[in-house]
């Protein structure tokens, strides 16, 4: 995967330079795509952090962004935008729409809340959750979600301490971790669950750590 890779399928010469210009000022490289094979063929072989589609180049939106989503592994997840200057438009199933003429703030606010902080590479890592759930719902709504499961995650630790089963809790912290995509915590909390030897300990002590690094950067 290119972490500061944004895919343009595009011939319009004036967007093309604008946001070749805009993302380059951000550390971003960008590539120009001129048909929707050539965009398929090379988001198979390396997937960027993020497409823009220019509305004027695909006759069928909902069938390139379907196309797009059957691709195997984290190209499925792919942030999609339609670029388009009519104001109508839907999004056919891309994550957001942004109305042409593009402006500078809207487009690298809008590839941002897709794709995390623009001068953070570091963070768009597969192995890294929130930005697993931000290429999904946005920052915005990923924020908002990890603030809920930090919240639901001391409240499990408090009443474990005040003497609760941690087996009653053990389910339900798990599947809240496994839907977050926090994996290692899911499957520590599974374990204790299944009563399993010294399950606890390790659970509470995961826990604590994402706790205290609360993964938003």
């Amino acid at each position: 995967m290119d972490h500061n890779a944004l895919y343009l399928l595009s011939v319009d010469d004036t967007c093309r330079r604008l946001i070749e210009m805009w993302m380059t000022d951000c550390s971003w490289s960008c590539h120009y795509k001129e048909n929707v094979g050539q965009l398929l063929a090379d988001v198979s072989d390396r997937v960027p952090a993020i497409v823009l589609i220019d509305s004027g180049v695909v006759s069928d939106i909902a069938t390139t962004v379907r196309a797009l989503r059957s691709l195997l592994g984290s190209a499925s997840a792919l942030p999609i935008l339609l670029l388009t200057p009519h104001v109508e438009e839907a999004g056919q199933g891309c994550n957001a729409v942004l109305h042409m003429p593009l402006v500078q703030d809207r487009l690298l606010d809008a590839v941002s809340e897709w794709t995390g902080p623009l001068d953070d590479k570091a963070f768009r890592s597969l192995d890294n959750p929130y930005y697993r759930l931000i290429r999904v719902v946005g920052q915005s709504r990923a924020a908002g979600m990890l603030t809920r499961c930090i919240a639901a995650l001391r409240q499990a630790l408090e009443k474990i301490a005040k003497g609760a089963a941690p087996q009653a809790i053990a389910h339900d912290v798990a599947g809240m971790c496994g839907m977050m995509g926090f994996e290692k915590l899911s499957t520590a909390w599974s374990a204790v669950e299944y009563d399993e030897p010294d399950a606890l300990e390790k659970a509470i002590e995961l826990t604590q750590a994402t706790i205290e690094r609360k993964p938003s950067r």
